[in-house]
């Protein structure tokens, strides 16, 4: 039981489900392995370091407690994904949907202030970079939810049919069409610059 690094994951969730004396260290090992990149992946859908905290606690809570009823685990970060997307999801229902497009354009406001006054500049990566997050920011959250799959996430297409339950075309073709709706709403901050 020295080297947990070892185990497989779901050699991890035997242990977890069946020893209360090496649960913590093997939920410790599991938590080890995938801790930086689903936060990284729920902090990018979020946006918010407060709600991303939440979510990833209480993705991880809900782990432990589905491991504990002796789940089996063949994909433990799509599990883990699927489960932050529900909560991410829940949280949004929660919200009431509400952009402030005074204060995007008010001299007060910060990151999308400095968007379009970059814009009369000039363009380059940073502000690229910015129309995409803002752009992504509007779309559609199953849109966005794929996008981040696949660009940020690097899930194959294989991965994100899993999460989804679909084929692998059915999954290409979501991604595609999501790149779609994305460009969509980046064109006209595009149109705008170049003309």
């Amino acid at each position: 039981m020295h080297n947990l690094k070892k185990y497989t994951d779901q050699e991890l969730a035997d242990i977890i489900s069946k020893s209360k004396r090496k649960r913590e260290k093997a939920f410790g090992e599991l938590y080890f392995r995938y801790e930086n990149k689903l936060y990284n992946h729920i902090r990018f859908m979020c946006k918010n370091k407060d709600v991303s905290d939440d979510i990833t606690q209480q993705t991880w809570i809900q782990m432990y407690n589905t491991i504990l009823k002796g789940c089996t685990l063949t994909n433990t970060y799509g599990f883990l994904l699927k489960i932050s997307q529900n909560l991410f999801k829940n949280h949004l229902r929660s919200q009431k949907p509400h952009i402030d497009w005074d204060s995007i354009t008010s001299s007060e406001s910060g990151e999308y202030k400095e968007l379009i006054d970059d814009f009369e500049i000039r363009m380059d990566k940073q502000e690229l970079s910015n129309i995409v997050q803002f752009s992504l920011d509007i779309i559609d959250n199953r849109d966005r939810e794929v996008i981040v799959y696949k660009k940020v996430d690097g899930l194959t297409y294989k991965e994100i049919a899993e999460l989804y339950n679909i084929s692998y075309n059915g999954a290409k073709k979501r991604y595609e069409k999501a790149i779609g709706n994305l460009n969509k709403v980046i064109d006209p901050y595009l149109n705008d610059f170049f003309n």
